[in-house]
């Protein structure tokens, strides 16, 4: 992420409320946008499940949204998270 410059918009997670023209914006445009985005895992989160969903950080720009991989979690999160992921899945 070294070419993410000053331009670059922060933003915290937006839980309630839509940012879709967030993400649009810099499809157009030299703008970077920041966020935590909802993905699948797919190895983002190393020590997760890899078809769980999670909500790594990531940014977007003008070719598409981007996840920060290889992110590790705490070893005490790790296990909660893996515990919980099993009960979710319970219909």
């Amino acid at each position: 992420m070294g070419h993410v410059g000053p331009g670059a918009i922060w933003c915290c997670s937006f839980d309630t409320g839509e940012h879709t023209s967030q993400i649009f914006e810099p499809l157009e445009t030299e703008i970077v946008y920041r966020g935590q985005f909802n993905a699948k895992n797919g190895g983002t989160i190393k020590n997760a499940p890899e078809n769980c969903i999670v909500k790594p950080p990531g940014f977007v720009v003008g070719f598409g949204i981007n996840m920060v991989e290889g992110v590790t979690l705490p070893d005490a999160g790790a296990a909660s998270f893996n515990v919980s992921v099993p009960v979710q899945r319970l219909d």
